[in-house]
């Protein structure tokens, strides 16, 4: 648990198999952003503690095959099973911004990917509530005008 006294809990998930190859990527590139922190970051034990856990996580989904029970400790600055499920809908909306370029847009993708993307939102916000937020209208215009603006 490192040198912190901090009160830490346990977060546990099932994935299911089908879910697991986007698991395992989503963590990656949690690892890979604990790796630049750790580069950067004057925090080096909270950043190191940061990365553990995702290295943890990571080794219990490498190798699993079917509906998988993954464990992750955290405290008030490392979430690692919500990091991966927000990690997982970061990947899948890509994901479904792609699928949606294509015409006809193929739509049985369309719907896999946002039943996967609901299951990663409400797992996560089960285990971390505050995450049940929502953007506020002003935010929304401004997402809406970027988006305009691409087009």
């Amino acid at each position: 648990m490192g040198t912190s006294s901090e009160q830490t809990t346990a977060a546990t998930l099932t994935v299911p198999a089908g879910y697991l190859d986007d698991a395992r990527r989503s963590v990656v590139e949690e690892i890979a952003e604990d790796g630049d922190r750790l580069r950067v970051d004057p925090e080096l034990d909270a950043s190191a503690r940061i990365l553990r856990r995702d290295v943890e996580l990571l080794e219990q989904l490498l190798g699993a095959t079917g509906d998988t029970i993954v464990k992750g400790e955290r405290d008030s600055i490392s979430h690692p099973v919500t990091d991966m499920l927000e990690s997982m809908c970061q990947l899948l909306s890509r994901r479904l911004e792609t699928v949606c370029g294509y015409g006809p847009v193929p739509m049985g993708d369309v719907l896999d990917i946002a039943e996967q993307l609901r299951w990663s939102a409400t797992e996560a916000i089960r285990i971390e509530p505050a995450l049940d937020c929502r953007l506020e209208p002003n935010d929304w215009a401004e997402i809406n005008q970027t988006a305009e603006a691409v087009v």
